[in-house]
Formats: structure tokens, C-alpha cells, sequence
């Protein structure tokens, strides 16, 4: 115990040692030119988690630091026509090195088109729907670990993907993958390379926008011939909404996804997020952040909550502290059985046991 509050102590005093530094220099200027711009973030944190299964940890943690090049370069051949790419690594800022046990990282590398009539653009990237379903209720202020919910869709490798331009208040997309593990959702399918299916998964995703609000719909699935042996079927409906004004921002989704398990039957893994955040001035944020899941395959729910704080020295510079409590109500050794048994489909959040978490973290961008 004496252990414990001395480190959620340390915790305070280093929030309070950030919400006092002075910022003496101007921000560093990033090399930016439309075809190449070269950036980067890194994002250091530290935590304090316990959770019921007895595991507590104190340490520094990397919130997703990363670092990348993209551009954009002109085709004089075609008019109003441009290439685009990018190009971005995983930096595991705490350890220092580009390498998780011992494999680079990439979190994206992709090359396509941009044009009149949208952008078209293949290898590992976002899948089109995230743009307009979660992005809209994100994760904390910087993503931290401790902010989870279920985001099966996320960045996937070989996937075709295209959003057209605006048609009016309108705008749609479609994702293709082709010969590809799945990212995420790999528990549920086959090796794309050795399947003999053309199309292995694919969405379809749309938006519309008026004003401050913003409203999301996807639909996801995975070909028969691409699903693991152990199902027979996988598709997911997404549903997203937001509405922003000067200060304040609601954000909702909803996420139901059908799954056909060989020995389990059919049943749903649907999530629930809800969330808020207010502008308080143009340098201090807070937001609070609601996520509530089922998993029908192992009458399991649960719910994440997170309420933060952000402070913006300038457009480089920030620090956050964030606070989370999650609960499930699955005994510790069932969400063990449910996370290493491939007929039980994974849900929830990761299938983490019940704890609590702060994060006081700094994040700087380049």
C-alpha cells in the first residue's frame, strides 16, 4: 500500500511540474514541402495500473510514438491529378528503437491517387470506415493503452481503399483486401495468401456532414472461403454520429458485429461509446469517454470509462493526464479461456480484467 501511493504521488507531482513549465523556445518548424514532409511524435507517459488478477505496475510507457514522410506530387501528364503517399514507423520511444521483439513496426505505407474524383490508394493503411465511424469517438487525448475498446477494423495490410470526392453533403468509401491476414480481425480468418479467394474482406462506408454534425454507417465482411475453420460467418454494422460546436463536442457509435462460430453458433459482440469534450480555452481540454460491450458467446459485459485533461503549451507541444476504470464480469480465469480458446470469439476490451489506470504524459510533435 505504502508502495502504491508513493507512485501515484509521483504521479501528482509530475502532473503538477508539467501544468507549471514555460515553454522558452520558439516550436521546432517541421520539413514541410507538398511532396515530401518528414514529422514524427513522441509520446511518453507514466502509468500506474492495478488490476483484480493481482498485477500492478508502475513504469514509463510509449503511447504510440511514431515517425513517418508523406507527399504529394503532381502527374503533368494528368490534370489535377497527384500521387500521394506515406510512409510511418512505430517508435518504441521508451526503449529507444524502431523494433518490437526484434520486427520493425509499420504502422503505415501506402501509394495511390488523388484526383476529381477521390483518392485511391493500396498497401497497409486505414480501412476506409475508420475515417467516419472511429474516428469520430477516438480514444483518449493521445490513445493511451488505457483507453480500449473493441476496433477490430483499425490499419490493415493489403487492402485496397477508396473514398470518393464530396457529393454535396455526401461522401462514400469502400475497402478491399486482397491476399491479407486480417490485422485485427486475423481470429477470425484464414491465411489471405493461400485461400484461392480473389476478395478475402471488404466494406462499405459512407458519411454525411452539415454543419457540426457528422454522421458515420459501415458495413463490414469477411468472404466465406477467407474465414478461419473454426466459423462460418463474420459481418459487423457501424453506426457513428458527432456534433461539434465552438466548445463543446458529443460523439457517439454503435458496433454490432455478427459472428457464426462452428461450435458456439451464431451470436453478437456488439459495443457501445459515448463520450463528451469541452473546450475550456484554446490550451486546456477535458473529456470523458463511455464504452459499454457485449459478448453473447461468453455472457460477458463490461465497461471502460476514461475522464482526462489536456494542456496545449502550443501547436508541438502538450500533457495529458487521463484516468480509466474498467470492469468485466467475467471471473479473471474465464477471460484467460476466452482469450486463448479460437472457438470463443475475442470481445470486449482485449478481454482485460477488471482495474484502474493513470497516465500522466507528455507528447511533442515535429
Amino acid at each position: 500500500m505504502l508502495a502504491k501511493n508513493a507512485n501515484f504521488v509521483c504521479l501528482i507531482v509530475a502532473g503538477l511540474l508539467l501544468s507549471g513549465l514555460a515553454i522558452a523556445q520558439e516550436s521546432t518548424t517541421p520539413l514541410k514541402d507538398p511532396r515530401f514532409t518528414a514529422y514524427g511524435s513522441f509520446r511518453l507517459a507514466l502509468s500506474e495500473e492495478s488490476r483484480s488478477d493481482d498485477m500492478q505496475d508502475f513504469k514509463i510507457t510509449d503511447e504510440l510514438s511514431r515517425v513517418g514522410i508523406l507527399g504529394k506530387v503532381p502527374v503533368n501528364s494528368l490534370e489535377d491529378t497527384s500521387v500521394i503517399y506515406r510512409i510511418e514507423l512505430r517508435l518504441f520511444a521508451d526503449e529507444g528503437n524502431l523494433e518490437d521483439d526484434g520486427s520493425f513496426r509499420s504502422r503505415h505505407s501506402w501509394v495511390g491517387l488523388s484526383a476529381p474524383w477521390g483518392n485511391l490508394t493500396i498497401g497497409k493503411q486505414w480501412n476506409a470506415s475508420w475515417f467516419w465511424t472511429n474516428r469520430l469517438v477516438g480514444g483518449g487525448f493521445n490513445d493511451v493503452s488505457i483507453i480500449t475498446s473493441r476496433d477490430p477494423y483499425h490499419r490493415m495490410n493489403n487492402i485496397i481503399v477508396y473514398k470518393s470526392a464530396r457529393l454535396g453533403n455526401f461522401q462514400w468509401g469502400s475497402t478491399l483486401m486482397l491476399g491479407g491476414d486480417g490485422s485485427r480481425l486475423n481470429g477470425y480468418m484464414s491465411d489471405g495468401d493461400n485461400n484461392g479467394n480473389t476478395i478475402d474482406y471488404y466494406n462499405l462506408t459512407a458519411r454525411y456532414l452539415a454543419g457540426g454534425l457528422e454522421l458515420g454507417i459501415a458495413h463490414h465482411e469477411i468472404a466465406d472461403d477467407s474465414l478461419d475453420p473454426a466459423f462460418d460467418g463474420y459481418s459487423s454494422l457501424q453506426l457513428a454520429a458527432k456534433y461539434k460546436t465552438e466548445k463543446i463536442s458529443f460523439y457517439a457509435m454503435l458496433q454490432s458485429e455478427s459472428i457464426d462460430s462452428v461450435s458456439l453458433g451464431a451470436d453478437k459482440i456488439d459495443t457501445t461509446v459515448l463520450g463528451i469534450s469541452y473546450l475550456i480555452d484554446a490550451n486546456y481540454s477535458i473529456r470523458l469517454r463511455h464504452a459499454i460491450f457485449e459478448n453473447g458467446f461468453v455472457d460477458d459485459s463490461g465497461t471502460s470509462t476514461a475522464f482526462g485533461y489536456q494542456y496545449k503549451f502550443d501547436k508541438n507541444l502538450r500533457y495529458w493526464v487521463e484516468f480509466a476504470l474498467r470492469s468485466t464480469e467475467l471471473e479473471d480465469d474465464e477471460l484467460v479461456n476466452a482469450a486463448t480458446t479460437t472457438t470463443v470469439p475475442a470481445g470486449g476490451f482485449d478481454n482485460i480484467p477488471t482495474g484502474d489506470e493513470i497516465s500522466i504524459g507528455l507528447r511533442f510533435d515535429f
